[in-house]
């Protein structure tokens, strides 16, 4: 099973890939969870702690985040080497526009009744 969430970073100022990069860095230094890996030993699957610290992060620039979610959801990671996560950072002046329209198709909006 693959389980993908969907950020929206909103910033003054542009946030660059190494910014990302280091955050990311960071988390897996002081997350027990994020360093985690899963290896088979004699017929047993068992969570191990990565020996060295690797981030999966690739900057894409304009895509559509719709597109890319959905394309995520259907890739799979090496769980041996690890990590069990990967981050994409999606770089695009449209985001915003973007993420406004999704939302609206894929969330119920409730209004309250009168009574």
């Amino acid at each position: 099973m693959i389980t993908c969430y969907w950020l929206v970073l909103e910033s003054q100022k542009e946030v660059s890939g190494e910014q990302v990069q280091e955050a990311l860095s960071i988390l897996f230094r002081n997350v027990d969870i994020l360093r985690l890996c899963i290896k088979k030993e004699n017929d047993e699957y068992w969570f191990y702690k990565m020996e060295e610290e690797r981030i999966l992060l690739e900057v894409l620039k304009n895509e559509c985040p719709n597109e890319v979610f959905h394309k995520e959801m259907h890739n799979s990671i090496d769980s041996a080497s690890g990590p069990l996560w990967r981050a994409k950072y999606i770089m695009n002046d449209k985001l915003e526009e973007r993420n406004n329209k999704f939302y609206k198709r894929h969330h119920l909006h409730f209004q309250p009744r009168n009574n």
